[in-house]
């Protein structure tokens, strides 16, 4: 028995179940000041930058600029005091976590259809009410990094059919906002590069991969694209930090502080184990069930990737477009997972780079599963 996709209708059910799920989760923190002291430490930069002055030259810090900017934004919209505009932070987070949900719910739906979307956006909504509230509830950078990501990624998906350059332009430039919150974030970019060559490369039930130049050059052209789009939002940081006569505190704070202390101050065997032992990390062991789904999906997908045969040229090229899209999100979380635990460090916030794909190969996985039920039931029924 072959079990039928649901109706958009019910899937849209339980995407609203979702986005009521991850208000109603963060009602107790309206009123709250700050739940970790990297709020504080934002809140501080944007009000310098509300008051005329330049980060990094000003006020301190190793991040990224946009949240900083982000901040300073929705504190010159909503006003009041200090207290007030930290408290009005979680008003934000909750429209930007809401966004994202149903940035997860399209992405699903491009990937295995309404019932893989209604899982995913649910899972999303558990995985971000999950956790210490000190790294779930908190406006950290990396809430923008993953907007940025997620944008990235449905633009990218709606123009590599076409390979329309327009849709692979604004895909990077939105890649680079992610950068721009938080460095790590260009391994997201990596991963849409990769889908880029994949897909270009090993065209769907098309010839051997190195036999038109033309695919070359098409490859070159749109790698070249989505480039410009990630490089705009750093240079024109970089050109107004510059004209300010903050360009040398910029790369001690952004690049020299975090490769040459930051990171270093964990041992790289520590930093080793944070990398290929997921269940070392707390959030992991806190909340294993959040990751299990994600966890099998992925081995299984890696064990089926791996079996012989299966990784040949003429294999590879059957995968159809919900297929690759599919082997994009296994790509972009576990780059992702590598990004979040580069300098070893067990802060669960870190992780909120990784719950776009987390709850994406989640919902893949939990589908899969759901239509081998079926038509076992089917079978022996």
């Amino acid at each position: 028995m072959t079990l039928k996709d649901i109706s958009i209708k019910t899937s849209l059910v339980w995407l609203v179940a979702a986005m009521i799920l991850i208000i109603s989760s963060r009602l107790t923190s309206l009123g709250v000041a700050a739940w970790n002291m990297d709020e504080g430490v934002t809140a501080a930069i944007a009000e310098v930058i509300l008051d005329g002055g330049t980060p990094y030259r000003d006020a301190v810090d190793h991040r990224g600029p946009a949240t900083y900017y982000v901040y300073a934004a929705w504190f010159s919209l909503v006003g009041g005091d200090g207290l007030a505009k930290m408290q009005s932070l979680q008003i934000a987070l909750v429209i930007l976590v809401t966004t994202l949900a149903v940035g997860v719910y399209a992405l699903g739906k491009m990937a295995g259809g309404n019932r893989t979307a209604a899982i995913a956006v649910v899972w999303f909504a558990i995985v971000t009410s999950n956790g210490w509230a000190g790294d779930v509830r908190a406006f950290h950078t990396e809430w923008v990094l993953a907007f940025g990501s997620l944008a990235g990624a449905l633009l990218l998906l709606r123009a590599l059919p076409d390979r329309n350059l327009s849709f692979l332009f604004f895909s990077g430039l939105f890649f680079g906002l992610a950068f721009t919150a938080k460095q790590p974030a260009a391994l997201d970019m990596l991963a849409a590069c990769c889908l880029i060559s994949f897909d270009i490369l090993v065209p769907v039930g098309k010839s051997t991969p190195l036999e038109s130049a033309t695919r070359w050059s098409s490859l070159i052209r749109c790698l070249l694209v989505t480039a410009l789009g990630f490089l705009v939002l750093p240079l024109l940081m970089a050109g107004y930090l510059y004209s300010q006569g903050a360009w040398s505190d910029f790369l001690t704070w952004f690049w020299r502080y975090n490769t040459e202390f930051y990171m270093p101050m964990v041992d790289s065997a520590d930093r080793l184990q944070a990398i290929i032992a997921p269940w070392t990390n707390y959030m992991v062991r806190e909340q294993p069930l959040s990751f299990i789904p994600a966890g099998l999906g992925l081995l299984l997908g890696v064990m089926q990737l791996i079996k012989p045969g299966t990784a040949s040229i003429g294999s590879l090229k059957s995968l159809d477009w919900p297929g690759r899209i599919r082997l994009f999100f296994g790509g972009w979380l576990l780059l992702g997972w590598l990004a979040a635990n580069l300098s070893g460090r067990e802060f669960g916030h870190y992780l909120i780079q990784i719950f776009v794909p987390l709850a994406l190969i989640s919902g893949v996985t939990i589908n899969s599963y759901v239509k081998r039920f079926a038509e076992w039931y089917g079978a022996y029924r």
